[in-house]
């Protein structure tokens, strides 16, 4: 429905759905990552990782997927891991708004 143009608003939806529940994410990784909760912090960063890659996030997708690997080698993250997440969230989401301006824009002359 997406790569055909028969649906357009369901992207929009989809991406909106990814918005939100990226930021619940990112607050149990703020959460996991506070309380030295390595498991849950590797469960989020695997999530995200996945979850953002489907959207095309690929910097959030690329960032979760490094905190991923670290975890599972044993290693120990950094203290700001949490914030590099949600600056690659944010970077997103203002790159969506900018398509979704773009495209208003577009279809506004269109008329």
């Amino acid at each position: 429905m997406v790569a055909d143009g028969s649906n357009p608003g369901f992207a929009a939806r989809v991406l909106d759905l990814f918005n939100r529940n990226t930021r619940q994410m990112l607050d149990e990784i703020d959460t996991a990552s506070r309380q030295g909760d390595l498991p849950t912090l590797q469960r989020a960063a695997h999530t995200l990782k996945s979850s953002s890659a489907t959207v095309g996030a690929l910097a959030l997708a690329e960032q979760a997927h490094q905190l991923e690997m670290l975890l599972r080698a044993g290693g120990q993250p950094a203290g700001d891991w949490p914030a590099v997440l949600r600056a690659a969230h944010v970077q997103f989401a203002e790159a969506l708004a900018q398509h979704r301006a773009a495209v208003a824009a577009v279809a506004g002359e269109g008329r």
